[in-house]
């Protein structure tokens, strides 16, 4: 299925106020966007599907959609309900194709837009707990609301059944708050039935894949990230650097002219492409907090801001 990006169910602020973070090499600083589902590039979509009503039906190949269609049969049988009204006023049955169509769009649309205001509510929760984060005394502190504003945020798993892939873009949310505190264990699970797009879960299970040297799973799922988020050169990056630590300089190189493929004159990737051919390295500090998130290397000792979900 096609969603709109137009459409954000957590649409908020978009301010970006600094957050206190524990971690393991003194206090860091991540930003609110890590924290809360209003991320601008890593959003829950409701169907807005009248413009696009031909692709109504395309799925994600890592989507589980089985149990994700309350909605969508509910819809259905108040068209099949205007079909049957009509075909029997009117004597004919091909008179009630019209309105079933009509009645089936405009149901989806209205009960979509019911439950994303419902994970709304949840989500809005989340924040309002995220922001007393600065104001606490302790890393400890910080940490238990982390905790509980994470169970506030799973919440919304009890309208799984009713929305196509919400359960996916959950997931994404919490593997990725999971991570960002080295949690990796718990981050685990969720990030690997995370949803496809943008590319940043998908990407963190793959260094995950990377950290326990399981090269052949986390090129797959690199390959699923860079199909989906092409245009974010930061995962074309990533994805080299992996490999060239892994002792792959060749597949590196590969990888880094895909990147510059689907990325003309992105500077960090020609910067790398040159560096791999004349030293064999690939730096990526270039991409300060965006790097860093993936804890693949220590941050200076130093304030830094992580905000994942924002595209160079």
């Amino acid at each position: 299925m096609r969603f709109s990006h137009k459409s954000n169910l957590f649409a908020q602020s978009r301010t970006n106020p600094i957050l206190t973070h524990p971690a393991s090499l003194g206090t860091r600083l991540i930003s609110q966007k890590h924290l809360t589902f209003c991320a601008q590039n890593n959003r829950i979509h409701r169907f807005d599907i009248w413009p696009k009503i031909s692709r109504m039906f395309w799925f994600s190949h890592n989507s589980s959609t089985g149990n994700s269609m309350i909605n969508l049969i509910l819809s259905l049988i108040i068209g099949a309900a205007s079909w049957v009204a009509t075909s029997f006023i009117f004597g004919s049955i091909p008179a009630g194709i019209l309105p079933f169509f009509i009645f089936t769009i405009a149901a989806l649309i209205l009960l979509n837009r019911r439950t994303a205001k419902s994970v709304q509510a949840i989500t809005s929760r989340m924040t309002q707990m995220m922001q007393s984060l600065p104001t606490l005394p302790s890393e400890n502190a910080r940490k238990n609301l982390m905790d509980k504003a994470i169970e506030v945020a799973k919440e919304g798993y009890a309208y799984k059944n009713y929305q196509f892939f919400l359960a996916q873009q959950l997931n994404s949310q919490i593997g990725q708050l999971y991570y960002i505190q080295k949690r990796f264990k718990e981050a685990e699970p969720y990030l690997k039935d995370s949803f496809m797009r943008p590319g940043t879960p998908r990407a963190m299970y793959a260094c995950l894949l990377f950290r326990q040297k399981n090269k052949e799973a986390m090129v797959a799922e690199f390959e699923k990230a860079v199909k989906f988020d092409a245009r974010t050169p930061l995962l074309w990056n990533l994805y080299a650097w992996c490999l060239n630590e892994l002792k792959d300089r060749d597949a590196a190189t590969k990888v880094l002219n895909r990147g510059l493929a689907s990325n003309p004159n992105d500077k960090t990737t020609l910067d790398n492409l040159d560096l791999i051919k004349n030293s064999g390295k690939v730096k990526m500090r270039s991409y300060n907090e965006q790097w860093y998130q993936f804890w693949l290397e220590e941050p200076p000792q130093q304030k830094i801001m992580v905000s994942p979900f924002s595209k160079r």
